[in-house]
């Protein structure tokens, strides 16, 4: 249990210091505990370095500002502890597989490493929780719509084989996602490989419409290294209770993800 304290306190810890120059060791000293033990909780909690989650929620949130008007790509870079436009273009490529004047032109969605609210330890496994307090008010104003909740398939079998085509094969998924995408519909993302597509459609027919858009494609392989990865989600859809509680908002998000099953069908959570 000390762990997990220590661990969300890490990661609040970076969440208020994206924009100043923090390291591992920065970040283990503020939570009292030695580099070697964070970077092994690190490990453990989120499959990846402390240096690597701070790389990841800079460059998610530098996404959002070059959204912004009046942003250039050199005011982020500064913004987010980047000496220069050459070194974020790098790094803002790696992670999101396009430059930075081209996902201003191209992209809507922003949050592809969302912040880690808390890691707790349950009955059937640890459990990382995310911050969705923004999605409250957006979801609960659109009572009796469906929310399309998509799982990429075997994703952890891909890790294991390589990070980086796991990498390519979730920035698929999200390029499948975004050609759906239609008018006023918003999407979010809730895990290592989960998707929430907020619809804005109260017609059985039309959800499952807008699934196919995604699930057509099944099976297309991503190429990384000479390799192909079949790449595949399957799809759940919840309709967003009249009576929504924050603290009932992403377990029921979850539980739909959860319950989704084969790659072809739509899994149904009514309120």
């Amino acid at each position: 249990m000390k762990n997990f304290l220590v661990l969300n306190e890490a990661f609040a810890y970076i969440e208020d210091h994206l924009d100043d120059p923090i390291t591992p060791d920065s970040v283990s000293a503020a939570c009292c505990c030695s580099a070697s033990m964070l970077q092994k909780l690190f490990a453990y909690a989120v499959h990846m370095g402390v240096a690597e989650y701070i790389s990841r929620r800079r460059l998610t949130k530098a996404a959002k500002a070059l959204l912004e008007p009046g942003r250039t790509v050199l005011d982020v870079a500064l913004a987010f502890q980047y000496g220069s436009h050459e070194a974020f273009t790098r790094a803002f490529t790696r992670c999101w597989g396009i430059p930075p004047s081209a996902f201003r032109r191209e992209r809507q969605f922003t949050d592809l490493f969302p912040r880690i609210e808390e890691v707790i330890q349950e009955e059937s496994g640890m459990m990382r929780k995310l911050d969705i307090s923004e999605l409250y008010d957006y979801l609960k104003a659109r009572t009796g719509t469906y929310t399309l909740c998509f799982d990429i398939c075997g994703l952890d079998a891909i890790n294991r084989q390589s990070r980086k085509a796991g990498d390519l094969v979730i920035l698929e998924c999200l390029r499948r996602l975004e050609q759906s995408l239609g008018e006023e519909m918003l999407m979010f993302r809730t895990g290592g490989d989960e998707f929430v597509l907020v619809t804005n459609l109260k017609d059985k027919d039309a959800v499952i419409a807008q699934a196919e858009k995604v699930l057509a494609k099944n099976g297309e392989p991503v190429v990384f290294d000479g390799k192909e990865f079949p790449t595949a989600m399957r799809a759940g859809a919840l309709q967003i209770p009249e009576h929504l509680r924050y603290s009932e908002l992403f377990t029921k998000i979850q539980h739909t993800i959860d319950r989704s099953g084969s790659p072809n069908t739509v899994y149904w959570l009514e309120g």
